[in-house]
């Protein structure tokens, strides 16, 4: 089978305050400005994308139970291409030393009203990139044991940031491979290949992944999603994907049990 590319956007919360800002001028989801640059890069490309996403604003201001749900079955119409995950309660959040019960607290918080928002289960992505990659055991198994939508996979790093709990080995194994499977917690981690932010050339950066024929997991973060210039990386991306005989997958539809 092919390889495929995943990209997706963390930190995301602007989005859903502008939806709810806009409640009464927007009839569609896609009259915000970020969405619709999403949907027309899916509809040019096949592009899937998930979004990671805050309970708060920076500031407490916003929070997602002010979001209607006036959108949900529009959401729905679009599952098999945009889904939405969990990300952390705010940007200060922090969990390499949360109890169990803070993290589970957290993450059923934000994805009852994702749930809510977005009209059920099947927009929920379940392989998420969790906030500075800072999580110990205790939080990974919370991540894990929500009643429905527990997740059952993990986005490491891009680099050399340690990533969750794993051990030296665990972490040799996904740098070489790109996924590493814990059959003892049965969840899958997939190595984060591309901060765009972080990549001035995207073109030169993908030729260098062409020969290897591997999955790529690409992402940014919300705030560069209203530039110019982190719309035409995405379009490279997606590009360089149909050009070379990518498919466009999500990492929870692929995992292997």
């Amino acid at each position: 089978m092919k390889p495929f590319m995943h990209i997706s956007t963390d930190d995301m919360i602007t989005v859903f305050g502008d939806l709810s800002h806009n409640a009464f001028s927007y009839k569609s989801m896609f009259d915000q400005p970020v969405l619709s640059f999403l949907r027309d890069i899916h509809l040019q490309y096949g592009m899937v994308h998930s979004g990671y996403v805050f309970y708060e604003s920076a500031d407490q201001a916003f929070n997602l139970t002010q979001v209607s749900n006036q959108y949900a079955s529009e959401f729905q119409e679009h599952v098999h291409w945009l889904r939405w995950g969990f990300r952390a309660e705010n940007v200060r959040s922090r969990y390499e030393s949360a109890t169990y019960d803070q993290v589970k607290n957290d993450y059923a918080r934000v994805l009852r009203e994702l749930s809510r928002i977005t009209g059920g289960a099947v927009a929920i992505d379940r392989v998420v990139r969790t906030h500075f990659y800072e999580v110990n055991a205790e939080a990974v198994s919370a991540f894990k044991d929500h009643s429905e939508h527990g997740v059952n996979g993990l986005l490491s790093a891009e680099d050399n940031w340690h990533s969750y709990d794993l051990g030296a080995e665990q972490r040799d194994e996904l740098k070489r491979y790109g996924r590493m499977r814990d059959q003892a917690r049965d969840l899958t981690f997939y190595r984060t290949d591309m901060r765009l932010e972080h990549v001035p050339d995207v073109e030169s950066q993908l030729k260098l992944f062409q020969a290897a024929e591997k999955d790529l997991i690409i992402f940014t973060h919300e705030k560069y999603l209203f530039t110019e210039v982190m719309k035409e990386k995405i379009r490279l991306c997606c590009e360089f994907a149909v050009g070379n005989g990518y498919r466009f997958g999500f990492p929870m539809d692929e995992i292997d049990y």
